[in-house]
């Protein structure tokens, strides 16, 4: 039996479902009915022995390699599976497993620290600078952190970039209510 992991990638069209109920009574929802693809493309079937798991929502990522799944590297998109073999670099690859994703090497494990270590610090700096207190929303994008936040008065959100700090992009409505916090140091 062909088995895959469930995750943003389109090209696939596989899952599993993860319950312990009767299978006429689970709920599957995934990223393809959230964009009107056909039920019919997905070919699903529920794995007993995953059911231990149903109290966590998710099986680990170590237990479904053992099985024959394969993933891709939360960093650098490179498929991992059971052999961990890099095909590329025709050696062997330094993997590690988290409990819901893996990585193919420490080195895009380390990528992947430093980035979510910049994200914390731009909120940090952001509550700090803004006093932001609602709908913060910080993500990478290529080689900097972007963030969109509202600020009392304001009818849009504020856009901001960390290879532009010392800017914000926001909606000419907003002028007036922005300039108390433009003047911030």
């Amino acid at each position: 039996m062909k088995k895959r992991l469930f995750k943003p990638n389109f090209l696939e069209s596989q899952a599993y479902m993860l319950s312990n109920e009767d299978e006429a009574r689970i709920q599957f929802l995934t990223l393809r009915e959230v964009f009107s693809v056909d039920r019919e493309e997905w070919e699903v079937k529920r794995e007993p022995k995953y059911d231990c798991y149903a109290h966590q929502g998710y099986v680990p990522v170590s237990d479904l390699l053992k099985d024959g799944w394969w993933f891709e590297c939360y960093e650098c998109f490179k498929k991992v599976d059971s052999e961990a073999w890099d095909y590329d670099e025709d050696k062997p690859m330094d993997v590690v497993v988290l409990e819901k994703i893996l990585f193919c090497s420490h080195r895009c494990h380390n990528k992947y620290k430093a980035r979510v270590q910049r994200i914390v610090e731009t909120k940090e700096y952001l509550l700090k600078k803004f006093s932001v207190s609602t709908n913060l929303s910080v993500w990478p994008y290529r080689d900097s952190i972007c963030a969109s936040f509202d600020l009392p008065g304001c009818q849009e959100s504020i856009r901001w970039q960390s290879d532009r700090p010392d800017e914000i992009t926001y909606c000419a409505v907003d002028k007036d209510a922005i300039e108390p916090y433009l003047s911030r140091d």
